[in-house]
């Protein structure tokens, strides 16, 4: 009875460490499928760090072309403002010339009138001249007839 009852013990005992082994194989599996995972995880993990590292550097990268950009634009404002001042002043001094070139246009004008009534009165001093010659020479003549 002893050794039957010891058998049978030892039947359960078996069958106890069957159960752990096999509890303890699906665990075993269940580690090496959470390692698969976990390795797998690391892999997307690192994937991802390198991800926002490369796009940390394009940031960077963007953030100094959008720097230059703002300085070119900046830049490229105060020649604008620099050019339109300049071109008022031009525009200004124009009108300035443009001014004192209808004075003087205007000038030249009464000038121009001037010699041109200076010219009339020439012209009629000489067809005044050219009457009194032909009246001498006419008188002339008749002097000279009248003298023969």
């Amino acid at each position: 009875k002893a050794a039957e009852a010891e058998k049978q013990r030892l039947e359960e005992k078996e069958v106890q460490l069957s159960e752990v082994q096999s509890e303890m194989t699906a665990l075993q599996c269940q580690l090496k499928t959470l390692r698969e995972e976990k390795s797998g995880l690391q892999r997307d993990n690192e994937s991802h760090i390198s991800e926002v590292k490369r796009l940390q550097g394009k940031e960077k990268e963007w953030s100094k072309e959008r720097r230059a950009l703002q300085q070119e634009k900046e830049n490229l404002n105060s020649e604008n403002q620099r050019l339109q001042e300049e071109l008022k002043k031009l525009e200004d001094s124009k009108q300035v010339d443009m001014k004192e070139a209808e004075r003087a246009l205007d000038q030249k004008n009464l000038e121009l009138a001037k010699l041109q009534g200076q010219v009339v009165d020439l012209e009629s001093i000489r067809s005044s001249n050219q009457a009194l010659l032909v009246k001498k020479r006419q008188v002339e003549r008749e002097r000279d007839e009248l003298q023969k």
